[in-house]
């Protein structure tokens, strides 16, 4: 079960002080930027899904826009066939558009079952069962709609006569840059936790660096 819309834009309301009746923002306004940090998101974190598909006899090609058509693909990360095989096997592919083809030698000859491993977007809506959004990820979309939202403000009153003066919407400029620069970072660690590094927790204590790897020292025998 996914955050919806109406989580956020309380959140953002709080965070700009957008309380006032009527308010600077719709909730229309609040959601379009709630979809753009969501997109940002799906750049470095992407959700894994698996798909399947049926191949036609005598085509190394499949239509997958049924397939696909309720998900915003980020991108096709394997195709699994035949299935049911251990250890997986993987086949080479090309996708163009919502044409998946098969580059293998030999053409299917039957409507095999193949598998999918897909990274596509989250999603956000206005109810649970069809946001996709997974909760760990509401601070960093909440951070980043409220800047892309203070900049709309900042846009919004720079050629009006405000309340709060001359310099409201320069006073908004500079919150969205701090919102935004901080989001940026967020994504930035984010993007880093797919990554890899061997790393060693601690030197092992026999046998110290520096000793040769090709001779067996008895207990005792290595120290100096």
């Amino acid at each position: 079960m996914g955050t919806v819309y109406s989580t956020f834009e309380t959140r953002i309301r709080q965070d700009l002080s957008d309380s006032t009746s009527p308010p600077l923002l719709s909730s229309s306004d609040l959601d379009r930027h709630v979809d753009h940090a969501v997109r940002d998101l799906a750049l470095v974190a992407p959700l894994d899904l698996l798909l399947s598909a049926t191949l036609t006899p005598g085509s190394r090609s499949v239509d997958l826009t049924a397939t696909l058509s309720p998900y915003q693909l980020a991108r096709l990360e394997g195709v699994e066939w035949p299935t049911g095989q251990y250890p997986q096997e993987f086949v080479q592919f090309n996708l163009f558009q919502m044409q998946l083809t098969l580059l293998v030698e030999a053409v299917p000859s039957a409507a095999d079952t193949i598998n999918l491993y897909a990274k596509v977007s989250p999603v956000v809506t206005d109810t649970a069962g069809t946001s996709t959004l997974p909760p760990r990820y509401d601070d960093i979309v909440a951070l980043g709609a409220a800047g892309y939202a203070a900049q709309e403000l900042a846009t919004r009153l720079m050629n009006q006569i405000n309340i709060g003066g001359p310099a409201v919407w320069e006073h908004y400029i500079a919150l969205s840059e701090k919102l935004l620069a901080d989001f940026g970072t967020e994504l930035g660690m984010l993007a880093q936790k797919t990554q890899f590094f061997a790393k060693r927790m601690y030197s092992p204590e026999y046998p110290p660096q520096g000793v040769s790897q090709t001779e067996v020292y008895p207990p005792g025998d290595w120290l100096p």
